[in-house]
């Protein structure tokens, strides 16, 4: 089995080859918004369009909502470079390793600054705040039921109204809800990446996830975080004050 190695991000944007084929391996709304960003900070970088291979619907939907010059096209030309897992791409193309394949991680596409979306954060709904509590299945981010319940009172105590990024709205309605929120609650989830691109303080709650994780997907991003929803509402709301833009981590 061969390999060319790993790579990062920052010498493919300063060395990327013109014959670059990326793909993506695994990787759920979070990774798949990072990795568009990077494609377009990437395009930006060259002047010429990111190529990606094989699934690449939600990374061309997602292109059109960043605010950028650059550009992604889709191709049926074989991939040079994946972008995922170490573990998932080895295990996904394991005994067909061909002696070109590199391999983008994940870790490394969080590295970037991400993308502004087109809508940025004008808070123009009043007591508005943007929410995301519901993992899309039961894990370490997962907020007991009775903590979101307490969040909701806490907040119409002082004024405030909840609004749930969900699936049931598009992900411009998405998008533009989060620009006019006063600020973002949530877990680390996929809504958390995109809400990034917005610009709209952020406030995570952790819950059984380890801090270095969070460190890590969040890389270099401004935020606050939290042991869970408990600490956040004894921190920041029921003591009266309206939370401002995070802290780096």
């Amino acid at each position: 089995m061969k390999c060319r190695g790993f790579l990062s991000s920052e010498s493919l944007l300063q060395n990327a080859s013109d014959d670059a084929v990326f793909s993506l391996y695994g990787g759920g709304l979070g990774d798949r918004w990072g990795a568009t960003s990077f494609l377009l900070r990437l395009s930006e970088a060259t002047g010429r369009p990111s190529k990606i291979a094989g699934d690449s619907d939600s990374v061309l939907e997602f292109a059109q909502m960043l605010d950028t010059n650059g550009s992604v096209e889709a191709t049926r030309q074989p991939a040079t470079i994946r972008i995922g897992s170490p573990r998932q791409v080895v295990e996904k193309v394991y005994g067909n390793f061909e002696d070109d394949l590199s391999i983008l991680p994940w870790a490394e596409v969080f590295r970037l600054p991400y993308l502004q979306t087109r809508w940025r954060w004008r808070p123009n709904v009043d007591g508005l705040v943007c929410v995301h509590l519901t993992p899309s299945k039961t894990g370490l981010t997962t907020c007991p039921g009775r903590h979101v319940l307490m969040l909701r009172e806490a907040l119409e105590a002082v004024g405030y109204v909840m609004r749930e990024f969900g699936p049931n709205l598009s992900l411009q309605q998405n998008l533009e809800i989060a620009a006019s929120a006063e600020f973002f609650v949530g877990i680390d989830s996929g809504p958390s990446h995109l809400v990034h691109s917005v610009g709209i303080p952020m406030h995570l709650v952790r819950n059984h996830l380890p801090l270095h994780h969070i460190r890590s997907t969040h890389h270099g991003k401004a935020f606050c975080v939290y042991r869970d929803l408990l600490e956040f509402v004894a921190s920041s709301v029921l003591t009266g004050l309206r939370p401002s833009s995070g802290h780096r981590l």
